[in-house]
């Protein structure tokens, strides 16, 4: 009998909560599915159809009888369950199958039936925990992210220390211009803002959200390298760090004025006012200086503030006269002893009697915000109070003057920050408001073609790789005995896609560079559009990503760097608003590249001539580039260009997997596969699947937990002809290159339109070349083609007839094949068929004496390749003492090892050297450990031949 179960669980804990009760004959179908062939940017999780359950008691329990019209939800917790039922919030769930683990997700509960009967049928749906981290986090901003532990202050040190960090101190200030420049080699140190690395957000991301993930690709120092530069247009205070920076004091008791009256460097005889003994918020760093009851900027916290003062007076005249008494009030900022005024109040009372009194009710500001320095005191001052009586007397008097308690005194932050130096700068607020995690990560997962697979032992790890190494060659599982034969097996040319056109392309933006670029082009800076050959399809698949390029410029006639500058037309010295970018940093230091020198203005040092050169942008090397973040090569450059590369984002992590499922020879393969609740268990789509001496991709699977019936799985058989090897060309200002059919576009320092002119074969580096055909690449001496977009830079490279082959090795062979790429050398490609490596070995006596105990090598393993056995014969070269009677096998080394192929006589007397082919055993001829021979039996010590073994096999590039 089978048992299905559906369990909800608290996530913090993993305590089982429930068990829902569920029909034993109604379907419980399972889709567990690793993307969508039609749309290759999809990433999907585990989901059910739609699930009914029974309104059982212990249903209607979980459920709190919420099929009842009157019932009040009172859960507004953000977690269900606390403390009734809420179909806002997610429940988490885990699905079992004979008490083994199926799937772990969450429900959803969509819909209550009222069957015919008075009773209830919930409907409710079950998805898979993949997208988990997607929806957890679907409220949260950038914003959102708590950076504090790389809070720092804006001074030289910091700034020139942080060329040295990595994502492990969170942040570095390269050297971009954000419209603020005025003179390209003189940049002001406040000119810099922080770029926070890519790496720290995601950890922070997953951290928060309460996930882990394996990565070998977030491990590469190529993403370690990425950042995201500052482009708020304004450094707005998070609530926290305003309320971090904000003091608040109050008067605790009736205290009296009665100073003395002093001079100073303000006009008039001031006191001043030292009441304020109650500290309600103070800031952090603290500030307020609880001996002299003023606020002390602390290091750190330099600024713009508004201060205020809440105060309510008692004035007594104490003299002998009848009149009007004034008071001038003062919120004074005491920097080393020079005082400024930053408001001041006056006001003056109705006429007063000797010993009358009066209440005056002050609550003063001006609404600016003034300058604050580390050290600087801002306090209140009063003016000694006097009286008008008669016409013309003026009487100062010293007393008279209470603060009465309650009276405050605040002082508040600018929510916008003014980076000058000395200012403690809060890092999360160069994070944007407005772009939410989940974007984030869901633009790296369009970018790098990541896949996402949980891992089975842990419910919130996710490993995490792009495409191209997502798959693990190690694990190849042979579902070969499990497969349904009779029942119908689907082969679907995988040629029936939709989309003709794959177009990859960033947001546009409209600081100058881009625009200037789009008003060029109809697409964004380093675009890539792809079309298949497929005459059934027209749509277009777009993958666009939120953030926008940035394209690179330099100014010969100033300097030779080549910058990032991320400004508008009119930027009026503001710092540009633009959207969000993505860039390598990478710091150079010259010492004797006085062109590339710049100066670094600071307050607290001067003007200092630097030869670091943080450098940020889309390729990671300037001068010798290796990785570009663009999607395709730009058609026009705004530096003058000498070397580029074809290892670009499409090139990189998409066309392969383009080309494979847009080809005439992929499958799409259905078929039915009886797997039981441990094969679902141990279930993984980064293996490899071998059913009859084939090697598949598992797509999808889907199966019905509450049937014994086989599982319809789809699988994707592709061919493995296609490689990509990125290559960096020489272009020489930029005037005629081509690189993997991209035309490197020409720089013009009028910033005018490229003419990519380029010649019909493209590099011809050496004598002994000879090239027929369009945009080939010939790198070394020796080399043929015919054809063309041919990139063969090995020696003695002949390619002919065929085109988009790749051959960087030494005496490779290439006829009558396209997209083919040489993974080893002396490799022999024909008609996109590898042809078989020939390998003879001699076998001794000796060796054959112990060939039953000891077996011989014949074709070592070969790591990142499968082995694919072909044929073999031996030859026996008769001495004068035959061998006893036994077979020859050829095995895979494996734990279990497997033969593959044995002689079809055992090796007798004989008179004569005879031949003796090898017969194919009905096992997979795949294998990626290495081949060796044996002996079926004890050969003896008598015979005294030797054996020829000639093999032949492929080498397969997982």
């Amino acid at each position: 009998m089978i048992q299905t179960q559906l369990i909800i669980y608290d996530n913090a804990s993993g305590i089982v909560k429930y068990e829902i009760d569920l029909y034993e004959d109604v379907p419980l179908e399972l889709t567990k599915q690793i993307s969508d062939i039609s749309d290759p940017q999809s990433r999907n999780a585990d989901y059910t159809k739609t699930i009914k359950v029974p309104a059982t008691a212990n249903n209607n329990k979980i459920f709190n009888y919420i099929f009842d019209l009157a019932r009040f939800t009172r859960n507004d917790s953000g977690i269900n369950f606390n403390t009734d039922f809420s179909p806002i919030y997610k429940a988490n769930a885990m699905l079992y199958k004979n008490s083994v683990l199926q799937s772990v997700g969450y429900i959803q509960l969509t819909n209550i039936v009222k069957l015919p009967n008075n009773s209830y049928e919930y409907e409710i749906n079950f998805i898979g925990r993949v997208k988990n981290i997607i929806t957890d986090i679907e409220n949260k901003y950038l914003s959102d992210i708590d950076l504090s532990e790389f809070d720092h202050t804006l001074d030289y040190d910091t700034v020139v220390a942080s060329w040295n960090y990595n994502h492990v101190s969170g942040f570095v200030y390269p050297l971009i211009d954000y419209g603020q420049v005025t003179q390209q080699d003189i940049y002001k140190l406040n000119n810099l803002y922080p770029s926070v690395f890519v790496r720290t957000i995601v950890d922070k991301i997953f951290t928060d959200a309460g996930y882990t993930y394996q990565s070998n690709f977030f491990n590469t120092d190529m993403f370690k390298s990425l950042i995201l530069p500052f482009s708020n247009g304004e450094f707005r205070l998070t609530e926290q760090d305003a309320e971090n920076r904000t003091a608040i004091a109050e008067l605790s008791t009736d205290t009296a004025i009665t100073s003395y009256p002093i001079p100073n460097a303000l006009t008039g005889w001031f006191s001043r006012v030292y009441p304020f003994d109650t500290i309600l918020q103070d800031t952090s760093p603290a500030g307020y200086n609880t001996t002299d009851y003023s606020y002390d900027v602390p290091t750190g916290l330099v600024g713009q503030y508004r201060v205020t003062a809440n105060c309510i007076f008692e004035i007594e005249n104490t003299t002998a006269f009848t009149g009007e008494i004034n008071i001038l009030f003062t919120l004074v900022r005491d920097r080393g002893g020079v005082l400024t005024a930053l408001t001041s109040q006056k006001y003056t009372t109705n006429t007063l009697s000797p010993n009358d009194t009066q209440l005056l009710d002050i609550n003063f500001t001006d609404g600016n915000y003034y300058d604050l320095q580390n050290g600087d005191s801002v306090y209140l001052y009063v003016d000694e109070p006097y009286i008008i009586f008669g016409v013309g007397w003026r009487f100062r008097f010293s007393t008279g003057l209470t603060l009465k308690q309650g009276s405050s005194f605040l002082i508040s932050p600018n929510p916008i920050l003014n980076t000058i130096e000395g200012t403690n700068i809060p890092l999360t607020s160069s994070l944007s408001t407005e772009i939410k995690q989940s974007d984030l990560l869901i633009w790296l997962i369009k970018m790098f073609n990541l896949y996402i697979e949980p891992d089975k032992y842990d419910d919130r790890k996710l490993i995490i790789e792009p495409r191209n190494t997502f798959y693990d060659a190690s694990a190849i599982v042979n579902w070969t005995n499990k497969v349904d034969y009779s029942r119908d097996i689907n082969i679907k040319p995988l040629g029936a896609l939709k989309n003709k056109t794959y177009l990859y392309q960033y947001e546009e933006d409209d600081d100058k560079f881009n625009k200037r670029y789009k008003n060029a082009s109809e697409y964004t800076y380093g675009h890539r559009k792809f079309d298949i050959v497929n005459d059934f399809v027209t749509d277009e698949d777009e993958t666009k990503i939120g953030f926008a390029p940035t394209p690179l410029a330099d100014f010969p006639s100033l300097h030779s760097r080549i910058t990032t500058q991320i400004a508008t037309d009119n930027n009026d010295g503001k710092l540009a608003s633009v959207k969000p970018r993505i860039l390598f940093y990478k710091k150079y230091q010259f010492t004797d590249a006085p062109d590339k020198f710049w100066v670094l203005d600071t307050i607290e040092y001067g003007a200092l001539t630097i030869s670091t050169y943080p450098y940020a942008g889309h390729i990671d090397d300037v001068f010798t580039p290796n990785y570009d973040l663009s999607f395709g090569i730009p058609t026009e450059f705004y530096y003058n260009v000498t070397t580029y590369t074809n290892n670009n984002l499409f090139n990189l992590y998409w066309k392969t997997y383009i080309q494979q499922i847009s080809d005439p020879d992929s499958k799409l393969v259905e078929m039915h596969v009886y797997l039981n609740e441990l094969d679902i268990y141990n279930l993984s789509f980064r293996s490899y699947y071998l059913i009859d001496r084939q090697l598949y991709i598992l797509q999808s699977i889907n199966y019905d937990l509450n049937s014994s019936e086989p599982a319809k799985c789809e699988f994707l058989k592709l061919p493995n002809k296609y490689s990509f090897s990125g290559q960096s060309v020489t272009v020489n200002g930029g005037g005629g290159a081509q690189v993997d059919n991209e035309s490197i576009g020409v720089w013009d320092a009028t910033m005018g339109k490229s003419g990519n002119n380029y010649g019909k074969n493209t590099t011809a580096y050496e004598a002994s070349i000879f090239l027929a055909g369009a945009d080939n690449i010939a790198g070394s001496q020796g080399t043929i083609i015919n054809g063309d977009s041919n990139n063969a830079v090995g020696t003695h490279v002949t390619i002919l007839g065929g085109s988009d082959n790749n051959a960087a090795l030494d005496n490779v062979t290439i006829i009558g094949s396209e997209g083919q790429t040489a993974t080893i050398n002396n490799e022999t490609i024909i008609n996109n068929v590898q042809h078989p490596f020939g390998k003879t070995i001699r076998l001794t006596p000796t060796q054959l004496d112990a060939l039953n105990t000891t077996p011989v090598e014949l074709v070592p393993e070969a790591d990142g390749y499968l082995i694919e056995y072909v044929s073999a014969y031996a030859v026996l070269e008769y001495g004068s003492t035959a061998y006893a009677g036994h077979k020859l096998t050829i095995y895979q080394e494996q734990t279990t090892d497997e033969p593959i192929s044995e002689t079809n006589t055992s090796f007798t007397s004989s008179t004569e050297s005879i031949m003796t082919n090898f017969s194919l055993i009905d096992k997979p001829n795949f294998t990626k450990d290495r081949l060796m021979i044996e002996a079926s039996g004890d050969l003896t010590a008598s015979g005294d031949s030797d054996i020829l073994i000639v093999i032949q096999y492929r080498l397969i590039k997982i």
